[in-house]
């Protein structure tokens, strides 16, 4: 099966996506569902995102990421390896999440996102406003 969209070199796998895996994170019945823990150490904030950021689950982005946010955190690394799809909206998150921190002073970080993520960053422009980074070591270094 080959997706519609910009045509690749043979031999490349730049901008692949595994569609088989794109269809398991589906969930019975079409419901979309997302995870997010955060865990708050004195030089950063993680938030593990997993599962799907689209209309239905937004709010729930938002809410970890945004306003369940502690004031005092300035350092905060998002990791996208178990985020199987971002919506428009998902994207509009992480966009206003890094505003809020670099207005605080702070930054934010994304870390390890699927492909077909991270292609959503790159379309949107996402990724030139935002640092992605392919790990947490990268990520913590200090810049």
């Amino acid at each position: 099966m080959r997706l519609a969209g910009r045509a690749r070199r043979p031999g490349s796998r730049a901008g692949v996506i595994d569609v088989a895996k794109v269809m398991a994170c589906g969930r019975p019945g079409g419901a979309a569902q997302l995870e997010v823990s955060v865990v708050v150490s004195p030089s950063w904030v993680i938030a593990d995102v997993s599962g799907e950021a689209d209309a239905s689950t937004v709010a729930q982005l938002r809410d970890a990421l945004i306003a369940q946010l502690p004031p005092e955190a300035s350092q905060v690394i998002v990791d996208l390896s178990g985020l199987c799809f971002i919506g428009s909206l998902g994207v509009h998150v992480l966009l206003d999440a890094a505003r809020i921190l670099a207005d605080r002073g702070g930054s934010l970080a994304l870390v390890s996102p699927e492909p077909i993520v991270a292609r959503m960053l790159s379309l949107t422009g996402a990724d030139e406003l935002i640092p992605v980074y392919p790990g947490m070591a990268e990520a913590q270094r200090p810049q």
